[in-house]
């Protein structure tokens, strides 16, 4: 794949529908709805909640047609990022121990991958970031010829590792896992490194390794390191003025970010079951319909966060619900339960036309992160080092799965 190619095409898409997926459907209340044509949103309304499920999971787009369905199939074919093959291989039982089903998975993944990289290069050790009790670190040193350093600042997390360590046989020529507790920091532009952080060896003969390195850790991994495999996730927590458009190409024609962009580059882009997706209308129903109470009915034309609810209780009257969050927001009111419900009923054809709208912004969520990810990949290329971008786990196990290689060269 050409990195560069790619990502200027998606920067064009993405600039020419900005109005789709820069703002929350409730956050700029009325005026995002302007940004979704009314023949997409009645041809959507025409469909099945099982094909409208099929749609935001992409499952099936045979429903759809026209404009949108041309929309949408550009989007995933721009989404597309070639698969790391062969990667896969099955570990012994006495290695996944304390592993649950998706951290058996991608240590499945990444180590194989990562013994490969070993068998050409040579590292004289792997630098696990972040890595917890060192499920990676021990599965590389043990089984791939990697002597492995796990560092991660939760100290109960090391703990915990290393009381794991004790209770598995180590196979035999196993090469050494060791534990640091610290942090490798957060911030690419940050000068102020902590000295102790400066003794950490990420040298030319070591493979730093960022598993899901959260939110600004993945930049400073990638300022850090020499030779690195990172995997980043949490874009809800960058900075969308100065964490996002890193790389040269990048700043010269940027790309605006908003925290509810980055959010929506965050969430999981794969698909959820029928249940799942019916759940999420009954949330979305209740929370459009109390927005549009507090826009409509009270004056209140300022989107307000609201607490969490339990599931089973969207399947109530919706009166209650209303009247929990109005208490909770220490908001006067006159309402009464017939009022709330009656008020839920009739805007429920706004309402729906919400949830439609959301499901067409929620198809770019992936593409946002391709593009958050292709820009680290220049970046990188750009500081002389050879890259490649890969998908290397199964989304629905593991939905953050492209993984940024960036050796030295």
């Amino acid at each position: 794949m050409d990195i560069k190619k790619r990502f200027h095409n998606i920067r064009e898409f993405l600039k020419g529908h900005q109005g789709f997926w820069y703002e929350e459907i409730l956050n700029d209340y009325p005026h995002t709805l302007d940004n979704y044509p009314d023949k997409w949103i009645e041809d959507l309304n025409l469909l099945s909640f099982e094909d409208l499920w099929k749609i935001d999971a992409k499952i099936d787009f045979s429903p759809l047609e026209g404009e949108l369905k041309t929309l949408i199939l550009k989007i995933n074919s721009l989404s597309i990022i070639p698969q790391v093959e062969g990667a896969n291989e099955n570990l012994p039982h006495k290695a996944l121990l304390g592993m649950n089903q998706k951290k058996v998975h991608e240590v499945s993944r990444l180590a194989p991958y990562i013994g490969k990289l070993q068998k050409i290069h040579r590292f004289s050790q792997g630098f696990d970031i972040g890595g917890g009790k060192g499920h990676l670190a021990r599965t590389l040193a043990h089984y791939f010829a990697l002597p492995t350093i796990c560092l991660d600042p939760d100290l109960d997390l090391i703990k915990a590792g290393q009381k794991l360590l004790k209770k598995i046989s180590t196979p035999e020529n196993a090469k050494e896992i060791s534990f640091i507790n610290k942090s490798l920091g957060t911030h690419i532009y940050n000068p102020d490194i902590v000295a102790d952080e400066n003794e950490l060896k990420l040298d030319n003969e070591t493979l730093a390794i960022g598993l899901h390195t959260c939110g600004p850790l993945s930049l400073r991994l990638m300022e850090r390191a020499k030779n690195l495999i990172n995997i980043g996730c949490c874009y809800l927590k960058l900075n969308p003025e100065s964490e996002i458009n890193i790389s040269k190409t990048s700043k010269e024609d940027p790309l605006t970010f908003s925290k509810y962009s980055l959010a929506l580059a965050s969430r999981g882009h794969g698909g959820i079951s029928f249940i799942d997706f019916m759940n999420k209308w009954k949330v979305k129903s209740f929370r459009y319909s109390l927005h549009l109470l507090l826009y409509e009915k009270l004056g209140i034309k300022k989107f307000i966060t609201v607490e969490g609810y339990p599931l089973k209780k969207y399947g109530e009257d919706f009166s209650e619900y209303a009247l929990t969050k109005l208490s909770e927001l220490n908001i006067k009111h006159s309402f009464d339960a017939a009022d709330l419900n009656n008020f839920h009923q009739e805007w429920n054809p706004l309402v729906k036309k919400m949830f439609l709208a959301n499901i067409i912004r929620w198809q770019f969520g992936r593409l946002l992160e391709v593009y958050i990810l292709l820009d680290r990949a220049i970046y990188l290329q750009e500081n002389g080092f050879s890259v490649e971008i890969n998908e290397i786990f199964n989304e629905s196990i593991s939905p953050r799965n492209i993984a940024i290689l960036a050796l030295n060269n």
